[in-house]
């Protein structure tokens, strides 16, 4: 049994899990925190849609800087710090390449270098 902490008198409760910082912090790694941490990713890069972050009005190259800056930082906050086994490193790599595929135009199974190749056309 685990004795009671008390900090000036009040007995604080023991628990499995926090949260420090933003991270979960337990003995277990919850693989559902990464998950609603990409879900919000997905979020933020569909609303750029509003702003214009669409295939037919930015080049590729565009799409993927905007996405590099501000939407991997948030989902790669705290990952370093981590420990993600392979399997979930390539879930996660996967989602995101099916994510700019999306956005800038291709299907999940369209090569990139294609959109890269009519991009740079357009601009010719």
């Amino acid at each position: 049994m685990i004795p009671d902490f008390r900090l000036k008198g009040i007995s604080l409760p023991t628990v499995d899990s926090f949260l420090y910082l933003g991270l979960p912090v337990s003995k277990t790694t919850k693989f559902d925190f990464f998950d609603e941490k990409f879900r919000k990713v997905e979020k933020a890069f569909y609303s750029l849609n509003g702003l214009g972050c669409k295939p037919q009005n930015l080049s590729p190259f565009s799409i993927g800087f905007i996405y590099k800056q501000y939407c991997q930082s948030i989902f790669s906050y705290g990952l370093e710090c981590m420990y993600l086994p392979a399997y979930k490193q390539n879930e996660y790599n996967i989602r995101q390449n099916i994510l700019i595929k999306q956005s800038i135009g291709l299907s999940e199974v369209q090569p990139v270098y294609s959109s890269l190749e009519r991009s740079q056309d357009r601009e010719d």
